[in-house]
């Protein structure tokens, strides 16, 4: 996608089925559809091959006055205090650690890709329904009766799905096989079930507990069954594949760079020690190590979870830089036409980040110039859909990676990975296709 726009320049077009399509890096037209023009534009009709498994009410499928409701309604659930409950993400580490140990052989190697899926699935359920869904443990039940593994294998089919019926754009709707409606009915109804059990307990629950859990405080506001499935269930397809990508990218990048690792480990040792001297992170100490956010930024840069989003216009409208002969001009869009834009592509121009943009170097975030980035750093999105969940995302990312290096004194890549290309797995968030192969000891 990258070499596409070097050769084709940061907007250009095609047609797909039709209509047209336009792709896009520039941060000037990003700016204009997440912000100037906002209201000119909404989510493209591929947010509708999401309802079967996401529903109609929540706020990631969700236009207009519906998403305005829906926002109006979360926000006040993600303040910075109701994301710091740490000594719960301290439980959900020690079950990975253990697994990590059950695993790690004599070679001491494990893919870790795969185990923070579980992990943020996990961590995710807890701060959400105020329950973890046991995905570190497959052999534990769920409330549906299925066994929590096969929520989350549930779970990972319909997204796969989901990602199929995307690149079918208008046409989604001729690819609904089976394995993806019964996954989408087994996700919702162990959902359901917590929310069934929220609203049955309110009174009871308020009586004794002192833990913030975001289902029953959006249940203070509305007991619509419908719509506390639906807001939870968008929570937690952003909230467990965001985190759970941005450390698996962390980890490959830290396993192929040992000396941002090592200046990393300094810098965690320095504030909350590391090995025997280790003391859990408070969220203080956690906002207080520098670097780390340098490398989580750099992470997020290189190798953002929403690689690409898209919007549709919703009347007669311009996007105001790619047209004409020299790119200058505005592109008159009709309703309906599309817009992709690529944070992948626009977070690695070169002309914006410098030559060195496509390698991997947290040190820029102390450079003057990327103070003034902007709209070239779009990660999570920007403007009024700015993405509600980005402190959680980072508290939790920033917790279990602080966690993992003050365990492990070796973060190394596993030995048959070392050295091969960098592959691409793209489907709703953007993951590694060759998994997060690790040696930890």
């Amino acid at each position: 996608m990258v070499r596409a726009c070097d050769e084709l320049g940061d907007t250009w077009g095609y047609k797909l089925f039709g209509t047209r399509t336009i792709i896009t890096r520039d941060p000037r037209n990003i700016q204009a559809m997440l912000a100037t023009q906002f209201d000119d534009y909404k989510l493209a009709t591929d947010r509708d091959a999401m309802h079967q498994l996401l529903g109609t009410k929540g706020i990631f499928t969700q236009n207009g006055q519906g998403w305005k409701n829906s926002r109006a309604l979360l926000r006040p659930n993600f303040d910075r205090a109701q994301v710091a409950e740490l000594d719960r993400l301290e439980l959900f580490f020690e079950q990975m650690h253990r697994r990590i140990e059950a695993v790690a052989g004599e070679n001491r190697c494990v893919e870790m890709q795969e185990l923070y899926k579980k992990l943020t699935m996990d961590s995710s359920s807890d701060f959400l329904v105020g329950s973890p869904v046991g995905s570190l443990f497959p052999d534990a039940d769920d409330k549906g009766g299925v066994s929590s593994q096969t929520f989350s294998e549930a779970f990972d089919v319909a997204e796969v799905t989901i990602a199929t019926r995307w690149a079918l754009s208008n046409l989604y709707w001729l690819y609904s096989p089976k394995r993806f409606r019964v996954a989408c009915a087994a996700v919702r109804g162990m959902i359901r079930g917590y929310v069934v059990e929220s609203l049955q307990v309110r009174a009871e629950k308020k009586k004794g507990q002192n833990r913030y859990v975001f289902l029953d405080a959006l249940a203070d506001t509305t007991q619509e069954p419908q719509v506390l499935q639906d807001q939870v269930l968008s929570v937690l397809l952003a909230g467990r594949d965001t985190t759970s990508a941005l450390l698996s990218w962390t980890t490959l990048c830290l396993s192929r760079h040992p000396a941002v690792q090592n200046k990393l480990r300094a810098a965690i040792a320095a504030t909350v020690g590391v090995g025997a001297s280790a003391k859990i992170p408070t969220q203080e100490e956690l906002r207080s190590i520098t670097y780390l956010k340098w490398v989580l930024n750099e992470v997020l840069r290189c190798y953002p979870p929403l690689h690409a989003n898209t919007r549709c216009a919703r009347v007669p409208t311009t996007l105001p830089y790619g047209g004409g002969l020299d790119g200058n001009s505005p592109i008159s869009l009709m309703p309906n036409e599309k817009v992709v834009y690529s944070s992948f592509c626009l977070q690695r121009r070169k002309d914006l980040y410098g030559e060195d943009a496509d390698e991997f170097r947290p040190e820029r975030w102390g450079e003057e110039k990327i103070r003034k980035i902007g709209w070239a750093y779009i990660p999570f999105n920007g403007g009024p859909r700015t993405c509600l969940g980005q402190q959680l995302a980072l508290t939790h990312a920033s917790y279990f990676l602080t966690r993992l290096l003050q365990t492990y004194d070796v973060l190394e890549e596993d030995p048959e990975f070392e050295g091969l290309d960098i592959k691409y797995d793209s489907k709703i968030n953007m993951s590694s296709g060759r998994g997060v192969h690790v040696k930890l000891a």
